[in-house]
């Protein structure tokens, strides 16, 4: 997916005919993601008058004395030029929906906002996934909240994982790797060998592949 960077849309929004869970929703507080800018993860706003302004930051220390990046205050970009695409991918209970719009920016102010996509997907499969971890995460929270769990289980399943997983599955993976670079050798050398083919095996080919076309016409 890559980086990008969060937009929030204060001005009003153009939205679907059909809105289904989506009714209602309150898109000022929708968080909104956009490859349009700088992509730096940085945050960008369209206030309630179409201005596009941006949140700037100042370096400051932190904890154990590192530099962290701290939010001081906003900006307009009132210069900014460009044609600025949004999108959000939400997750319904009935659908799942991927909404897009689209805006015009000329000298830092919304000319056009136009809704690009409203689409709505079917969550089935989804919702499946979500019940199964669900299921899976409600069996081992209980057992790894025992004391068995805290004391014993960690270090048996450091021990199988490592043994089975990193050691014996990790060595028949290398193993299968060295087998493919070997017959990849194997069968550079049988061209350098024989560099104009096999005639028998490519006749016999050949007669199989005419065998098989004249029974497709016979049927």
């Amino acid at each position: 997916m890559g980086m990008f960077d969060d937009l929030k849309c204060e001005y009003p929004l153009p939205l679907g005919a059909s809105q289904g869970e989506l009714a209602g929703r309150n898109w000022r507080r929708n968080g909104f993601q956009t490859k349009d800018f700088d992509c730096l993860m940085d945050q960008y706003c369209i206030r309630e008058d179409g201005t596009l302004w941006r949140q700037i930051h100042a370096w400051g220390s932190g904890r154990k004395g590192r530099l962290r990046r701290k939010a001081a205050g906003w900006e307009p970009l009132s210069g900014f030029v460009s044609t600025v695409r949004f999108y959000d991918f939400i997750y319904g209970n009935q659908a799942d929906y991927l909404v897009e719009w689209v805006a015009v920016i000329v000298a830092g102010r919304v000319a056009e906002l136009r809704l690009e996509k409203w689409e709505e997907h079917d969550n089935r499969e989804r919702l499946s996934r979500e019940a199964e971890w669900k299921l899976e995460r409600e069996r081992r929270e209980p057992f790894l909240a025992t004391w068995i769990g805290q004391r014993l289980y960690p270090s048996y399943a450091w021990l199988v994982h490592g043994c089975i997983r990193f050691g014996i599955c990790g060595f028949f993976h290398r193993l299968g790797n060295a087998c493919i670079c070997i017959a990849r050798i194997l069968d550079r050398v049988a061209d350098s060998l024989a560099p104009f083919g096999d005639p028998i095996r490519a006749a016999n080919r050949h007669r199989a592949w005419e065998e098989q076309m004249a029974h497709d016409d016979d049927e």
